[in-house]
């Protein structure tokens, strides 16, 4: 969890340097190279993998590299947790996985809490690009419903083929909307190569091969409450090593969100087990 919260710090850093497309593209391309040649083909959800890989790869990272150029770290590390309403609501509606009314409760205080962070002064001329982020939240909660119907593909080859999948196109977006990559990364020196190994070889390879590890030892109701622990280490991480600051309204916004979150997670953690053995953090 401190691996996947850092990574927040991680981009935000990144973006400064890289084009941010760019940046997805390589690290995808990373993935897909040490994965895709060990792992077996899932012939039976191809299709369903490639409309995965476009929200996630696509859409949600775009909007959230997007949204972390002009939002600090630790409030997207925040803002992103309303995936989790927004994956209950959506599990309601398409699999009739109806929510209780302590859960609705949880839903609710996570919105308020997202409206209160968003809400903040210092966000006036800022509020699009953190829609952004909460829309890549939503992108997340609809990448769910794909996961759910891949439930027997095993975590590393839906990831391995994701990520195949998701290179091209990131690499299409690149071309068509940054320019003067090469002299970015070499502007960039090492901080564009560590940032790349750290998304790639820590994020994804390190990060999902642990919790895959823990999800075949453990019993997810005993691994859920771990899962807010990232947004934790994401704010950490934003006001440790970026100097970003600490309002009333983040920590009030923060805290009425992770309860919200922790109330979804806490009354059913089969609720979301399938789409967290995939995706926990960006």
């Amino acid at each position: 969890m401190m691996v996947w919260g850092g990574n927040f710090a991680v981009m935000k850093t990144a973006i400064e340097y890289v084009p941010p497309f760019s940046l997805l593209a390589l690290r995808y391309a990373v993935v897909a190279l040490v994965l895709v040649p060990f792992i077996k083909v899932p012939r039976a959800h191809l299709k369903q993998i490639f409309i995965y890989a476009f929200l996630m790869g696509g859409l949600h990272f775009g909007f959230i590299m997007t949204g972390l150029r002009y939002v600090d770290a630790a409030t997207v590390a925040l803002l992103t947790q309303v995936g989790v309403p927004f994956s209950t609501i959506l599990a309601a509606i398409i699999f009739k996985d109806y929510p209780g009314w302590r859960r609705w409760l949880g839903i609710a205080l996570a919105f308020v809490g997202a409206a209160v962070i968003a809400g903040e002064p210092r966000f006036e001329g800022d509020i699009l690009w953190v829609g952004m982020v909460v829309f890549a939240a939503l992108v997340w909660a609809v990448g769910n419903t794909q996961v759910k119907a891949m439930s027997g593909v095993d975590g590393l080859a839906l990831n391995g083929w994701m990520a195949l999948f998701a290179t091209p196109m990131l690499a299409v977006w690149s071309l068509l909307f940054e320019e003067g990559q090469v002299d970015a990364y070499v502007s960039a020196g090492w901080i564009g190569g560590a940032a790349l190994f750290y998304q790639s070889a820590m994020v994804t390879l390190f990060g999902y091969g642990c919790w895959f590890w823990l999800m075949k030892k453990y019993p997810i109701s005993l691994l859920m409450p771990f899962t807010l622990l990232g947004p934790t280490f994401g704010v950490a991480a934003g006001v440790l090593f970026l100097a970003e600051p600490v309002t009333v309204n983040m920590i009030i916004g923060g805290l009425m969100t992770l309860g919200g979150v922790g109330i979804i997670v806490l009354r059913r953690p089969s609720l979301l087990a399938d789409t967290k053995r995939y995706k926990a953090e960006p």
